[in-house]
């Protein structure tokens, strides 16, 4: 897996909400991600790059990490909203 700082990705994935969330519920979220989604989100995110970069770096079709960006994001979504609301009722 490519390294990647957790706070940094989470505030780019989505600057409009201001949810402090935490580097632990980042990184079990990313871990139920599938391995092309989890690239994905990292090349373009934390490291820049470009889709058509990220399309050549995983050997892809630029329709295909478009696709996967967008499926990771809720994936992603869905999961730290998972995690939170599992949270809530503990505490």
């Amino acid at each position: 897996m490519i390294p990647y700082g957790e706070r940094e990705l989470l505030e780019r994935l989505d600057r409009a909400q201001e949810v402090e969330i935490d580097s632990f519920h980042l990184s079990e979220a990313l871990s139920r991600l599938s391995s092309s989604y989890q690239t994905s989100i990292i090349l373009f995110y934390y490291h820049d790059l470009s889709i058509k970069d990220i399309s050549v770096v995983m050997e892809k079709p630029v329709s295909t990490v478009k696709t996967n960006l967008r499926r990771a994001r809720k994936k992603l979504k869905h999961e730290l909203e998972r995690s939170y609301k599992l949270n809530e009722k503990v505490t």
